[in-house]
């Protein structure tokens, strides 16, 4: 009876974690890429339309003068300010959406980053030194 047992739970945990090992891949690149390149739109597109940090309200409102200054100056100084402001912005639009593109190429190679790290350690695979 212990015998039957102690081999039907080695059997199961055997089957598990082979089965666990051989289908992450199918996972990682299936689901898990689904939810990860959501996850990433999703952030790309809530900081794009976040209406304080977005660089298009700040384009659209560029010949709007700050404070109710309807004088010449007031208008000249607005005009430059949300310029400058608008191209900051764009700036950092452009670097966050470098970092999240970058984030989720990580993501597709790090499973085979990962394989080949291991492999070399156990073959003595060749890399450039």
């Amino acid at each position: 009876m212990a015998d039957a047992l102690a081999t039907n739970a080695a059997r199961f945990i055997l089957r598990e974690f082979v089965g666990d090992i051989l289908l992450f891949p199918v996972w990682w690149y299936g689901k898990g890429l689904q939810r990860v390149g959501r996850a990433t739109w999703e952030r790309q597109v809530a900081f794009t339309n976040r209406s304080r940090w977005s660089p298009k309200v700040w384009f659209q409102n560029i010949f709007v003068p700050m404070y109710g200054d309807y004088s010449r100056s007031g208008r000249a100084i607005s005009f430059f300010v949300r310029l400058v402001v608008a191209l900051a912005l764009s700036v950092v639009f452009v670097i966050y959406t470098a970092l999240t593109l970058v984030s989720f190429l990580l993501y597709l190679g790090l499973p085979v980053a990962v394989v080949y790290f291991f492999l070399r350690q156990l073959l003595s695979l060749p890399w450039p030194d």
